[in-house]
């Protein structure tokens, strides 16, 4: 029996943060090539993307096979990298704020939004004397430009 088809995701939505991939019957499908399996949970279909496709790869071949990623089967160089990207397919966001609702699929996104809930601001502009600062370094590059 062939796999069920998966209808592919709207376009711009791998790239996402936010966006979870569900289909139309509101499943989680597996799009990696040749699978296309379908589970009611979420949990369930990243438990399945680390055992069958991830874990049972041989040796050093971290590459990733899910239909329609932008990184056109360029390789990891290690395996909890390949992990980490998958959570952009699957939409898992294991990184959970402790102050309000939000989750994140990479931890470094969590630190950076806890920094709302703490008002710090590390990062503080270079021009000489301005005293801004900023919560993280890329709303600091955009500031900084205004001085050019």
């Amino acid at each position: 029996i062939p796999p069920l088809q998966v209808l592919p995701p709207a376009p711009g939505a791998l790239l996402e943060e936010e966006g979870e991939l569900d289909d139309v019957s509101g499943k989680h499908g597996c799009c990696w090539v040749d699978c296309g399996k379908l589970y009611d949970h979420q949990e369930e279909l990243v438990r399945h993307i680390e055992k069958i496709h991830i874990d049972q790869r041989k040796g050093e071949d971290f590459t990733c096979f899910w239909a329609g990623c932008p990184r056109k089967f360029k390789p990891f160089n290690a395996r909890y990298k390949l992990l980490i990207h998958m959570r952009v397919h699957s939409g898992e966001k294991p990184n959970k704020c402790t102050g309000c609702e939000k989750a994140f699929s990479r931890l470094e996104n969590l630190k950076i939004h806890l920094r709302s809930h703490t008002g710090e601001k590390p990062y503080l502009c270079q021009h000489p004397g301005c005293q801004k600062a900023f919560s993280n370094s890329s709303d600091r590059a955009k500031h900084q430009r205004t001085h050019l």
